[in-house]
């Protein structure tokens, strides 16, 4: 199949209601060993939502049918010439399940969201959708609590 543009990646940031969030080792290039957030190459004509949930349904072992995603942004990761998707997504630590490592990630973590050093994402994109995240959640607890 060939791309009229760059392909699309869409990526979840996960965040329970504890503040943790979920990381991936990735077993696949690029980034072999390299830790992100549960997400992958959308599937021509698919949009990004579907991506999410079957990317982390089958790689992180996490449920999110049926959450809402908040927007984060959109890059552009020049290395493997992708678009990405970002967005946050709100789960339970109900809605995580037993972690099984499969042929794209051997491992998952869990971190605080504001403990997290972006410096351990492998892609700049990771990165920033992380400083996005952390930005919506401050804006929503400013909103909160005057």
């Amino acid at each position: 199949m060939r791309w009229i543009q760059s392909p699309s990646v869409a990526y979840a940031v996960l965040l329970d209601e504890l503040d943790q969030t979920y990381i991936m080792e990735r077993a696949i290039l690029p980034a072999i060993g390299g830790w992100c957030f549960s997400g992958g190459y959308t599937d021509y004509g698919e949009t990004a939502a579907e991506t999410i949930v079957h990317e982390t349904s089958g790689k992180a072992c996490i449920r999110i049918v049926g959450k809402k995603a908040k927007y984060l942004g959109q890059w552009f990761e020049p290395g493997p010439g992708v678009t990405v998707i970002g967005v946050l997504v709100r789960i339970k630590t109900a809605d995580v399940d037993p972690f099984v490592p499969n042929k794209e990630a051997t491992a998952r973590r869990e971190v605080n969201l504001w403990d997290l050093e972006p410096e351990i994402l492998a892609f700049n994109s990771n990165r920033l959708a992380l400083a996005a995240a952390r930005e919506v959640v401050r804006k929503e607890r400013a909103f909160e609590h005057p």
